[in-house]
């Protein structure tokens, strides 16, 4: 991987990564940084597709999706 690649995927990143704060049930002010894998996952398609017209988003897709717990599914 090159700089370029690096530097695209760290600008998906900081483009779907969301700060929230919010006071919780003790009074607690807590700031904490939701960030979006779905969002993150079509964009840098989007700019692989881009850089490689061959590239196949569906398996990028199915590459980047994480199972359920196994516990969930009994």
């Amino acid at each position: 991987m090159t700089k370029k690649d690096y530097e695209l995927i760290a600008q998906a990143i900081r483009d779907n990564t969301e700060w929230v704060r919010y006071e919780d049930k003790w009074g607690e002010t807590v700031t904490e940084r939701k960030i979006h894998p779905t969002e993150i996952m079509a964009e840098l398609s989007i700019a692989f597709e881009k850089e490689n017209p061959k590239f196949n988003k569906f398996r990028f897709f199915d590459a980047c999706k994480k199972p359920y717990p196994e516990a969930w599914e009994k």
